[in-house]
């Protein structure tokens, strides 16, 4: 009998559940925590043979603390070994498609092309092998101490998880409670996911411990006895199996007389235990377990007979004494590419810390020359090196830089800047510091900026030359000022800015982050007075001057002047500037933003090439942004399912970077989105979740959230604070020269707020000050929205007018939504002014066009109007009911593309297609694919 499992029906039902689910063709996640020996492991043990003698494929990995900087290491553990065993035709069947993106990452054809690979095309690739492996059969993936886990595999399980019921997979983790050496925020994604079950263990009652005792010693025990051995023990499954053994061994007789012995052993048996196996092992076994500890998951025959110098025949005799000493876990045969495995983490750190210091050193110097003269890639050395003291070889030195370069090129920054600290604190780097320093705080910008500042900051203070020193203060400045230090960042763009020559180019660069600053924090407008001066630079094809033409742009979209985009729009027609937005560069994404602004279908368009670029080559924080502000544009449009689509996909990418910056802005259009599909409780959760702290930061993107907050309150009736929030929000928009109402329509809103609250006279000053500023920017939405809230707003003639114009402007137009609440607002006047046939046409394209855009309030405000006239309600055309996704995979199906091509083409799951080629079938009244063509 195992302590580990008793007291666990819950969590075995659960994992068997899981197992069921799978086999059924849904994925599950099933996470187990708790304190140190409280019976994860064994119960992820149990898991895995369930699934094992279910049928489902099982992939292990397992978290390590000697690890957990080695980028990827848990994913190569699932993965590795599989595709080293698989037979040719396996290996291009899982690698196929987007899936093959990760051959370098798991060592199929490595060092081959020497290509970057772009991190979100590394989480896409792996979720694809994934789902290639899941279309062979239901797969179970079982990860241990996910608290140890590396920074780039956790990320990829975050990437899986919102995708993993479209899956027959079961993802099973085991995790210590606070001891999160790894990345808090990924963690938390990941045990906070909505798609798993969680549980955390407690300790054994005095019960179990009992029935456990009686087991274990052969013999019913003493009341005291057992009071004594729980209390010892803390009822921990790990140390109660320990002090069984213990007493056992010493032949003491569970009676209550013996409770003070058991009290002194208690905890500290497992490290007696595993201090006195090692005193009793032979010399060639103590380095066969010293090598495993050292070696970690690469722990092979081939590796152990290679540190330890031992043949394979000692070897894997020393592996069976090892075995029944119960150090390491059994198993039932020996392969050249198993790993052997401590029996528990414990038993592990106990090893490692009795191992003499200077022999441990040794040890991974052996390692890590050992992997280098193999031909390893530079990060397996490097993970030794990194355990080695002050002092190691050029030759040392030169592995960490490849490991760094190699983490930098397959996304994982993290595991850049460890290799890159270690060789600072060698004496030799000091003649390429700025360089290391520089790398160092480039890779840190990208997940942590106050460890950037940290780097960026003694690299500026290292050159004098203010050539070199542009970059590095462009980086630097936009990193104080989201991390709330606007007057710091401004000194240091400004500070370098005025040591550059006047046409240097790189000043650019660094004006584009200044006048940033005003456009996401209070209290520094002044800095655009620099833009007539800027305006008036010499035209230039460079990415620092695109960079700058497009903040300039974004400047001009917030006060209203349309002529701005022009600079934009000539940006983006450039290749290399739709690569570099693609890798992060949001400064250059605020010119498609405005794009977006000014026309929704021509930034929609833009942006669907910057992500198109990001698939291939680019970074997760520059989707993040495209998918915000694409579903900015279908918001506009009045496309709600595309719009939801894309903003539910930022915030999932929001979880996976952890910029928390886009996160007011994420929740404030989401919202706008629900609550025009008339789904008030989700847009109130969805505001909920941005977690806003009050009073509101100085340096934060608020004013769509609070416009959104507003839009949510005046339709719970909460007129006041609805105001409250508009004024806020205008307030704030404000502070950084926002005057535009297409960016937020605050001032329309504000007076339908004060028309709730019988205020007419300001509702209509407002109404009559936003229609002013939009006429000023003429785009159709903006534009058509002011002169339907005045039209609303002023009585008689005059607001007929008013709205009779708000249609036409909008007719031509793509804001699909705007128009059709024109053509309400029109057709309800006309009724209630009794002219019901003129009425009619407005209030029927109204419905169709609220269904098709997926605005149901809209559609029964309009259809009670019609009723309310006389008339009888139309229903849409097919073609017409079909989504913008829809439409797009019908159409790549009818050209002929399977589910999966369709899948790996638009990066979303097979299930995903299947629902929404069934949703075309139903709609069209067609059977099946062969009936597309001459339907779409």
């Amino acid at each position: 009998m195992k302590a580990a499992l008793l007291e666990r029906e819950l969590e075995l039902a659960a994992l068997e559940a899981g197992v069921e689910a799978a086999l059924a063709g849904t994925g599950t996640l099933v996470v187990i925590s708790g304190p140190v020996g409280v019976g994860k492991t064994e119960l992820l043990r149990e898991a895995q043979r369930s699934a094992s003698q279910r049928g489902l494929r099982v992939l292990t990995g397992w978290g390590s603390a000697l690890e957990h900087e080695l980028p990827f290491g848990m994913v190569r553990q699932i993965f590795e070994e599989m595709l080293v065993r698989a037979t040719e035709q396996d290996r291009a069947e899982w690698l196929a498609g987007s899936a093959g993106e990760v051959k370098a990452v798991l060592g199929q054809g490595i060092e081959a092309s020497g290509k970057s690979i772009g991190e979100f095309a590394v989480l896409h690739g792996l979720f694809w092998l994934t789902s290639n492996l899941c279309q062979s059969g239901p797969v179970a993936i079982v990860l241990d101490d996910l608290h140890w886990a590396d920074e780039p595999s956790l990320r990829f399980l975050a990437y899986l998880l919102p995708r993993l019921q479209d899956l027959p997979l079961l993802v099973i983790v085991g995790a210590r409670e606070n001891e999160l050496t790894a990345s808090s925020h990924l963690l938390d994604v990941i045990m906070n996911s909505s798609v798993g079950e969680f549980f955390s263990l407690t300790p054994l009652s005095e019960r179990a411990t009992s029935i456990y005792l009686e087991k274990s010693l052969g013999r019913g025990c003493e009341s005291g006895f057992v009071t004594a051995c729980h209390s010892a023990t803390g009822g921990n499954p790990l140390f109660l199996f320990e002090l069984s053994r213990v007493l056992r061994a010493q032949g003491v007789a569970p009676i209550s007389a013996n409770s003070v012995q058991v009290l002194n052993s208690g905890g500290r048996a497992l490290v007696h235990r595993v201090s006195h196996e090692l005193r009793r092992l032979a010399a060639n076994d103590v380095r066969l377990v010293e090598a495993i500890a050292i070696l970690g998951a690469e722990a092979n025959l081939p590796n152990l007979t290679q540190l330890t110098g031992l043949n394979p025949s000692e070897a894997a005799q020393g592996i069976d004494v090892l075995e029944k000493a119960q150090l390491i876990s059994p198993d039932p045969f020996h392969t050249r590419e198993e790993v052997f495995r401590f029996t528990h983490p414990l038993v592990e750190t106990a090893v490692y810390s009795l191992i003499d210091r200077i022999r441990r050193i040794e040890l991974h110097s052996q390692a890590a020359q050992m992997h280098t003269a193999a031909g390893l890639p530079a990060d397996r050395a490097a993970s030794h090196l990194l355990r080695l003291p002050q002092g190691i070889t050029s030759p040392s030195i030169n592995t960490l830089r490849q490991a760094a370069n190699k983490a930098l090129a397959e996304g994982s920054p993290e595991a850049a800047v460890t290799y890159l600290r270690r060789i600072l604190i060698e004496p030799a780097a000091q003649d390429e510091r700025l360089t290391l320093l520089t790398q160092a705080g480039m890779a840190a910008a990208q997940f942590d900026l106050s460890l950037a500042i940290f780097f960026l900051s003694q690299a500026l203070a290292f050159t004098e030359d203010p050539i070199v020193k542009a970059p590095i203060a462009g980086t630097l400045g936009l990193a104080l000022l989201f991390t709330q230090q606007p007057k710091s960042a401004v000194e240091v763009l400004t500070g370098v800015i005025n040591q550059l020559p006047p046409g240097e180019e790189k000043r650019r660069a660094l004006e584009a982050a200044l006048l940033n600053v005003p456009m996401v924090t209070m209290g520094w407008e002044y800095l655009f007075q620099r833009i007539p001066d800027l305006r008036r630079l010499p035209p230039a094809s460079t990415v620092n001057a695109a960079m700058l033409d497009c903040i300039i742009a974004a400047h001009d979209t917030y006060v209203g002047e349309y002529g701005g985009l022009t600079a934009a729009r000539q940006a983006f027609a450039r290749p290399e500037v739709r690569v570099a937005a693609s890798r992060g560069s949001f400064l250059l994404q605020s010119g498609c933003w405005a794009l977006v602004v000014g026309d929704p279908d021509e930034g929609i368009h833009t942006f669907d090439a910057v992500i198109a670029e990001a698939h291939a080559d680019g970074t997760p924080v520059a989707l993040l942004i495209s998918h915000l502000y694409r579903g900015l544009g279908w918001l506009r449009r009045g496309d709600l399912t595309e719009a939801e689509t894309d903003l539910c996909e930022a915030k999932r990418l929001q979880d996976l970077t952890g910029m928390s910056l886009a996160s007011p802005v994420i929740s404030g259009l989401l919202a706008e989105a629900l609550l025009e599909q008339g789904r008030l409780t989700e847009a109130e959760e969805a505001l909920r979740k941005a977690q806003i702290s009050q009073p509101l930061p100085p340096v934060g993107f608020f004013f769509y959230y609070l416009n959104s907050a507003s839009q949510l309150l005046y339709a719970q009736g909460r007129h006041g604070e609805a105001l409250n929030s508009a004024l806020e929000a205008g307030r704030r928009f404000s502070a950084s020269g926002g005057r535009n109402p297409a960016v937020i329509a605050w001032r329309s809103g504000a007076a339908m707020c004060l028309q709730a609250l019988q205020q007419n006279r300001e509702a209509l000053k407002y109404a009559t000050d936003e229609l002013d500023s939009a006429r000023i920017w003429r785009a159709p939405y903006a534009l058509g929205r002011a002169l339907r809230i005045t039209g609303l707003l002023t009585p008689g003639l005059s607001g007929l007018e008013l709205l009779r114009k708000a249609v036409t402007v909008l007719q031509p137009s793509s804001a699909r939504l705007e128009y059709a609440k024109a053509l309400l607002a029109l057709g309800s006047s006309l009724r209630r002014s009794n002219n019901r046939a003129q009425a009619r046409p407005y209030l029927t394209q109204a419905i169709s066009l609220a269904s098709a855009c997926g605005a149901a309030p809209l559609a029964e405000e309009a259809r009670t109007e019609l009723l309310i006239a006389g008339y009888h309600v139309h229903e849409l055309t097919k073609i017409d009911a079909l989504t913008p996704s829809e439409a797009r995979i019908a159409d790549l199906a009818a050209r002929g593309l399977t589910n999966p091509q369709i899948a790996q083409h638009l990066f979303i799951t097979v299930k995903t297609v299947e629902g929404h080629l069934s949703a075309v079938y139903r709609k069209l009244e067609i059977t099946g694919r062969e009936e597309l063509g001459g339907a779409v």
